[in-house]
């Protein structure tokens, strides 16, 4: 189960932040720098572990499934207005993260 916390100070303004983003240049640079590089590297080092432990097969696409949860998440917030929560993120890792039986490759 992962954990999501509380709304916060900076958990709320990260939102506000995100959409001045889109309309100022400078800080959308250093926002797809600092905060959405993060998430897609955390994702890409436990795709990464998973093929090499065989639980995803080598043809897994790293970049594609790196990118997914930010691109999940995103969209949840912007285009559903739904904050994620715990149930969101567990759906996501049992969907797209969750080793597959030896059987059933």
């Amino acid at each position: 189960m992962i954990t999501v916390r509380r709304r916060t100070a900076p958990s709320t303004a990260l939102p506000a932040v995100a959409g001045e983003a889109i309309r100022n240049p400078e800080l959308r640079d250093v926002f797809r720098r600092a905060i959405t590089a993060a998430v897609p590297a955390a994702a890409r080092t436990i795709v990464e572990r998973a093929i090499s432990r065989g639980e995803l097969p080598p043809s897994s696409d790293i970049e594609l499934l790196a990118a997914l949860p930010l691109a999940l998440l995103q969209h949840l917030r912007t285009v559903s207005d739904r904050r994620p929560d715990t149930k969101i993120a567990d759906r996501i890792v049992a969907q797209f993260y969750t080793p597959t039986p030896s059987a059933e490759r």
